[in-house]
């Protein structure tokens, strides 16, 4: 009987009073609520693009769908002619967004833009997504091209809440 009075054996501490009913439907609600946050919330993505580009409208839609804000940018409005002026729109392109893309804009344009941002920039990934195959996801699916949007998108955007 010697070891009920030893000094590491002590009697069991009351712990926290369990949750009333209420109190774990809130406690519920809030953990549903973090896991449902938008992962690229609090990203500004910039869109160059013409107008009425379906491929744009695409990105813009995967981009939204995560929580990221998105702005387009009309290339067939202005784009810049001197060196001068695209290294004014990188300037320009990296202060206001985290990330920026591009979707039918010409490629010699897009190589300087991105040179000179200081933000990740890509090309037509709307395009390129259409011949990567998905396992697991049938090609005629309507979502696999936006599933495979959000996943690029995710992949280039530096600190998403991943």
């Amino acid at each position: 009987m010697e070891f009920l009075k030893s000094p590491q054996c002590s009697a069991p501490q009351p712990g926290p009073a369990p949750l009333d009913h209420a109190e774990r439907s809130n406690a519920t609600s809030a953990l549903g609520a973090q896991a449902q946050r938008p992962v690229l919330q609090g990203k500004h993505i910039g869109l160059l693009c013409h107008a009425r580009d379906e491929e744009a409208a695409n990105l813009r839609e995967a981009a939204l769908a995560l929580g990221a804000r998105v702005s387009t940018i009309r290339v067939d409005l202005w784009a810049p002619q001197t060196p001068e002026e695209v290294q004014r729109l990188a300037l320009t392109l990296g202060r206001l967004y985290d990330a920026v893309a591009c979707e039918g804009v010409d490629a010699a344009l897009v190589r300087q833009i991105r040179l000179a941002s200081p933000v990740p920039l890509f090309a037509d990934i709307t395009r390129a997504s259409r011949d990567i195959p998905l396992l697991g996801v049938d090609d005629r699916d309507p979502n696999r091209q936006l599933a495979l949007l959000q996943a690029m998108l995710l992949q280039v955007l530096p600190g998403g809440n991943v």
